[in-house]
């Protein structure tokens, strides 16, 4: 009489290999594809905001005077903060504040986008 053999045949390790590599790939690229899906969401978010600093500063250069059409919150040295107000107030309704901060720079024309450790300026993504 024959002993029944129990256990893993190699077949099936290999099947079991293969598989679990094409999980961890498909992981991988899916990360990947959201962390460039939210750069690009930020990029946009700074080019809107870019749009509507730069009619600002027409005004400015055209009026030859700063009071009445700088806004957000004045931080010095031509920087202003946008807060969900001033975005809605030029009509990026659009954007949502979400632990994030939008630093206007008047002077430079810049925008910096920065949320915990992550800070991006609008110029240096151009």
């Amino acid at each position: 009489m024959m002993k029944e053999e129990k256990g893993v045949t190699l077949v099936a390790l290999i099947i079991t290999i293969i598989v679990m590599l094409i999980i961890a790939g498909t992981t991988i690229a899916t990360s990947n594809i959201i962390e460039k899906s939210t750069e690009q969401q930020i990029l946009t978010n700074l080019t809107l905001i870019h749009a509507k600093v730069q009619i600002i500063m027409e005004k400015v250069s055209f009026n030859g005077e700063t009071e009445g059409y700088y806004i957000g919150i004045p931080l010095g040295d031509g920087r202003y903060e946008y807060d969900q107000d001033t975005l809605n107030s030029i009509g990026l309704h659009g954007i949502k504040i979400n632990g994030e901060k939008y630093i206007v720079n008047y002077t430079t024309g810049d925008i910096i986008y920065m949320k915990g450790d992550t800070v991006y300026n609008f110029l240096d993504m151009n």
